[in-house]
C-alpha cells in the first residue's frame, strides 16, 4: 500500500465555521504535484464522500460553484451582485490554537471533534495512482469517526390499537417522505463551498417574494428572479387549494373540498406540459384518496410541496410559502396575503 494516513487532533481558537460532516483540505503553502491530482480527480473525490454524507472542500475551488449557492441561499440577489472570492488552502490555519505549529505541518484533511478541536487526517498518496485509494480509505476512516456510533432517529410509533391519521402524522410523515430530498438539498446548499465561506459572501436575510398564482396555472415568484415553482399536477391543484383558503383547512374536513379540488386539478392538467390524461374515474379516485383524512396522501403531497420549495431557496424563506400548521389545526400557507396574487 504506497499512501500512508496517520490521524491526530489538533486545537483551533474556533470551528465554528465547520458542520460537522465537513471536511476539508488543508495545507500550508501550496505542494504543486499533490493539487495538481487533487484538482485532476476532484469531481471523484467530492462524489465518493458525498455517498457518505461527507462534504468535501478544496479551498482553492470553492468559487467554481458560487454562483449558483448563492442563488440558494439569497434567490431575491440579481446575478453577479456578489463578488466571488478565492481562498487558499491554509486559510484554516489562521485559527490554529498553537500558531507556532503552522509551518511544520504537512498536508491534511480537517473534520471537527468537540470543544474547537479537530481530527486532522495527515496523509500522503505516494504517486498519483495512489490519490483516489488514499482518498477512500480517508473517507472511510473519517465515516467510521463521525457516523458510527450516530443513532438513526425513528419517525414516528403508532399509539396501540390504531393508526394515526394525516393530521396527527403531519410533521413526522413530512420529515420522513423528505428524506429522500435532504441529501440533494443539502448538496445544493454546500456543493464546492462550506458554511464558513457563505458566510464571508452573503448573510441571507428575510426577504420574501410576491407570489403568482398565473391565468394558465404556474407559479411564478417575481421578486426571487421571476423563479418558477414547478410541481405535479396534482400537488399543484392541492397547493392552489391551500392558496385559496386564507383561513387554512382542517384535515378532518378535506372531504368538503372534495369537489373544488376536482376542479381546480381538472384545470391544472389541461394546462400541464404536456397535458395529464386520465378517466374521470381515475381522477376522483386520485381525488378522494388526496382527500382521505385517514390516508398519509395528503402528507405526500404536502411533502412535494415542500420539497418544490426548498430545493429552490433556503428553508429560512421557503417556510412561508408550504403548507405547515400544527397538530389539530388548520394547515395554511403562512405568506401574507398582500403578497399572493390569484389571477
Amino acid at each position: 500500500m504506497a499512501y500512508k494516513i496517520l490521524r491526530k487532533k489538533i486545537r483551533f481558537t474556533t470551528l465554528d465555521f465547520l458542520s460537522t460532516n465537513d471536511v476539508v483540505f488543508v495545507e500550508n503553502g501550496y505542494k504543486p504535484a499533490l493539487n495538481r491530482c487533487i484538482i485532476k480527480n476532484l469531481g471523484n473525490i467530492k462524489k465518493m464522500f458525498y455517498e457518505y454524507e461527507l462534504n468535501f472542500y478544496y479551498m482553492p475551488y470553492l468559487d467554481k460553484d458560487m454562483d449558483e449557492v448563492i442563488a440558494y441561499r439569497a434567490p431575491y440577489l440579481q446575478p453577479g451582485t456578489v463578488n466571488n472570492k478565492r481562498w487558499a488552502s491554509d486559510a484554516f490555519l489562521d485559527y490554529l490554537a498553537k500558531p507556532e505549529l503552522r509551518h511544520k505541518l504537512p498536508p491534511f484533511l480537517i473534520t471537527q471533534y468537540a470543544d474547537n478541536i479537530a481530527y486532522a487526517y495527515f496523509f500522503s498518496p505516494g504517486s498519483e495512482s495512489g490519490v483516489m485509494p488514499c482518498f477512500e480509505a480517508l473517507r472511510n476512516e473519517i465515516y467510521s469517526d463521525i457516523w458510527e456510533d450516530m443513532a438513526s432517529p425513528s419517525i414516528y410509533e403508532e399509539p396501540d390499537g390504531g393508526r394515526l391519521t394525516a393530521d396527527e402524522s403531519f410533521s413526522d410523515d413530512i420529515e420522513k417522505l423528505m428524506d429522500d430530498v435532504k441529501r440533494k438539498i443539502e448538496y445544493l446548499r454546500y456543493s464546492g463551498v462550506s458554511q464558513w465561506a457563505l458566510e464571508q459572501l452573503v448573510k441571507p436575510e428575510i426577504k420574501l417574494s410576491r407570489l403568482v398564482a398565473t391565468d394558465d396555472y404556474r407559479i411564478i415568484l417575481p421578486d426571487y428572479n421571476n423563479m418558477e415553482i414547478v410541481m405535479q399536477p396534482l400537488v399543484k391543484a392541492v397547493y392552489l387549494l391551500f392558496l385559496r383558503h386564507e383561513e387554512g383547512i382542517l384535515f378532518k374536513h378535506l372531504p368538503d373540498y372534495r369537489d373544488e379540488l376536482y376542479q381546480i386539478y381538472n384545470k391544472v392538467r389541461v394546462c400541464s406540459a404536456p397535458p395529464v390524461g386520465m378517466t374521470d374515474e381515475k381522477i376522483r379516485n386520485s381525488i378522494k384518496l388526496v382527500t382521505d383524512p385517514l390516508s398519509n396522501s395528503i402528507n405526500e403531497k404536502c411533502a412535494r410541496i415542500r420539497e418544490a420549495f426548498i430545493s429552490r431557496f433556503d428553508d429560512s424563506m421557503a417556510v412561508y410559502y408550504y403548507v405547515t400548521g400544527r397538530r389539530g389545526e388548520p394547515k395554511r400557507i403562512t405568506l401574507p396575503r398582500n403578497m399572493i396574487e390569484l389571477k
